[in-house]
């Protein structure tokens, strides 16, 4: 049982995500971003594989997450002369913001009304254009050997939230996401003179914004400030890739940093995630 998970969930993408940025990179400039191709590639393999691809031409809100990688995918279209932070944040924001607006409009009218669905796909466009637009900033100031590593700790530790938040599925999901960008850093670290850099960023923020909002939207109530601690890992990265000292760090030294600022503010929120409330049945008693 357990190795019918990992095989799908971890192992297929770790192993898609590298090779398909190979495959893809092998004559070609390393500024084209081709790590969005990968990692979306990788989590809509790991997708199909997990939980088939029944009811995917008439998706339930979940399903969306699937469609959300392969437009992530699609930011390796980005021309390299465009392949700028500012281009693939936009790219981003148009991908979360067009595909939450079926996601969520499922909930119109009986939990969200009409006049509430736009500024929402609005909100979540913008908040996916930001984080790629901090994660591939990063990207231009931090080499692949260090960043890779910590932006698969971020989805990693986002995985674990999604799972505390009481959806095994959107852990599993994200999981797949932390698990191609892990690949990618084995990649970098195995051909250090021809880094994929650009576009990893951009796709895990497009595709962790869309789950994110599938949990707090479609599961249980009080998650908002637990969801908003794991943005801060992109704002962390971002912080710490203007430090001129962490550039001087050997790259394992500076991934080792990078990882522990990444994965900080989401243990915050798994932290708030998992306190127990009023309403927990496994909470313990009170005392008298």
């Amino acid at each position: 049982m357990l190795w019918d998970l990992f095989l799908p969930a971890v192992l297929a993408p770790a192993a898609a995500a590298p090779i398909l940025a190979a495959l893809l990179g092998r004559g070609r400039a390393i500024e084209r971003p081709i790590p969005a191709a990968a990692v979306g590639g990788a989590v809509a393999l790991s997708f199909v594989l997990s939980f088939g691809a029944e009811d995917l031409l008439s998706p339930r809100s979940w399903h969306w997450l699937f469609w959300g990688s392969v437009a992530a995918a699609s930011l390796a279209l980005v021309p390299p002369r465009l392949a700028a932070p500012p281009a693939l944040a936009a790219a981003a924001a148009l991908v979360v913001g067009a595909l939450s607006s079926p996601m969520l409009g499922r909930l119109v009218p009986h939990a969200l009304a009409e006049a509430d669905l736009l500024p929402a796909c609005l909100g979540l466009g913008v908040a996916a254009g930001l984080a790629a637009l901090l994660l591939e900033g990063s990207a231009r100031r931090l080499p692949p050997r260090s960043l890779l590593p910590a932006l698969a700790a971020w989805a990693g530790g986002a995985a674990g939230l999604f799972l505390a938040l009481g959806s095994a599925r959107l852990g599993q999901i994200a999981g797949s996401a932390a698990a191609a960008a892990g690949g990618l850093a084995l990649l970098a670290w195995l051909r250090p003179l021809r880094p994929l850099r650009p576009g990893a960023g951009g796709a895990l923020a497009a595709i962790l914004v869309l789950i994110g909002a599938d949990s707090r939207w479609f599961g249980r109530e009080g998650q908002d400030t637990a969801l908003a601690l794991a943005a801060g890992g992109a704002v962390a990265l971002a912080a710490l890739a203007r430090l001129r000292c962490l550039r001087r760090l050997p790259p394992a030294a500076a991934a080792l940093l990078l990882a522990a600022a990444a994965v900080l503010p989401t243990a915050a929120g798994l932290a708030i995630a998992l306190r127990p409330g009023e309403d927990d049945v496994y909470a313990p008693p009170l005392p008298d």
